[in-house]
């Protein structure tokens, strides 16, 4: 599982967020019986030799309330080879 840095979370989802730092997040993220492995600071956007390398199965995206969130606006050939494959949006507002 890849997980933003504070800042990155910052920039996107505003002053206030993240509301666990990152050490604590790493921690609870570990916790899962189904992570096998966490890496910090993934980059915001995915590349196509970013998921080969770590060998990802799937990649979840939540909702960003903020209109310049490159996920939502990206039309790039990389997303959308593997975006009906392992790109999974996750509905809930957060």
């Amino acid at each position: 599982m890849g997980l933003h840095t504070d800042p990155i979370v910052n920039q996107y989802k505003g002053s206030n967020y993240p509301i666990v730092n990152l050490h604590e997040r790493v921690l609870s993220v570990l916790a899962c019986k189904y992570v096998s492995e966490v890496v910090i600071g993934a980059p915001y956007v995915v590349t196509a030799d970013l998921l080969e390398h770590f060998n990802v199965a799937a990649v979840a995206h939540g909702r960003t309330r903020l209109k310049d969130d490159p996920i939502t606006h990206m039309v790039s050939s990389q997303l959308i080879e593997y975006k009906s494959a392992i790109l999974y949006y996750i509905q809930k507002a957060c």
